[in-house]
């Protein structure tokens, strides 16, 4: 949506739209490793825990 939108204002100005490429990818790997991490630590947590003392705890 955003390239889109990015390619009409372009075309409206009579400019060329640049997409950084290399930014995007980075953008990208870096959502995932923070979404893998603070995934996994918590569900890897969660399934060391005694169920029984899980749900006392509560």
């Amino acid at each position: 949506m955003g390239i889109g939108v990015g390619n009409l204002a372009g075309s409206a100005l009579n400019a060329t739209a640049a997409i950084p490429y290399d930014w995007v990818l980075i953008g990208l790997i870096l959502c995932v490793v923070v979404g893998l991490i603070f995934g996994t630590y918590p569900a890897y947590k969660a399934a060391n825990l005694d169920p029984i003392e899980a749900l006392r705890y509560e």
